[in-house]
């Protein structure tokens, strides 16, 4: 059970984009990248511990959740998808990338890190917009410095909205925009 082929190419760049549909690739979004430097001030994030690896399905129900609260304009089947959360999941408990919770045991959102940059942040809908989100990224911010980052990034789809504000309300600007693609190899 693997992940799908994932290509990304400039937003711009269509001579590519009309190759990869030629060969049967599916263009599923255009992904912004927001960057942002980290600064040397004290981050809030008392309520934000380790994962101990624990409710793995808990941590997929949160993900799903926040699909289906912002819907892409490309509805990609994989991102809907309950196996595909739970593979990402797996990956990164594999991988032992950092992830961070908080609420644990209930656990009300996570936050899960990569090479610098947020790979997936998730709260659940009863605490949107309560501080936590926040508390989620300046736990990341405050983990990437430990370990001599100077900048985080972080991926949101163009049509996030939600995602959007939320990162330029915390001094995230766009750095880039690619189209991503997906195939099945198998």
């Amino acid at each position: 059970m693997n992940l799908p082929a994932c290509v990304r190419i400039e937003a711009d760049d269509f001579r590519s984009r009309e190759s990869l549909l030629k060969d049967g690739w599916e263009e599923v979004e255009v992904l912004e990248t927001w960057q942002r430097i980290i600064g040397g001030e004290d981050y809030e994030c008392a309520r934000v511990v380790a994962w101990s690896g624990g409710d793995i399905n808990r941590l997929a129900q949160i993900a799903i959740g926040g699909v289906q609260r912002h819907r892409m304009a490309v509805v990609d089947p994989v991102y809907d998808n309950w196996d595909h959360y739970m593979r990402w999941l797996i990956e990164a408990r594999k991988t032992h990338a950092p992830v961070f919770v908080i609420g644990e045991p209930l656990m009300m959102g996570f936050i899960i890190l990569r090479d610098g940059k947020i790979d997936l942040i998730r709260v659940t809908g009863n605490i949107i917009r309560d501080g936590r989100g926040t508390e989620l990224v300046n736990r990341a911010m405050i983990y990437f410095r430990d370990r001599g980052v100077r900048t985080i990034r972080a991926g949101t789809q163009m049509t996030n909205e939600p995602a959007q504000r939320f990162y330029s309300k915390l001094g995230f600007t766009v750095v880039k925009r690619e189209r991503t693609f997906h195939k099945d190899l198998d």
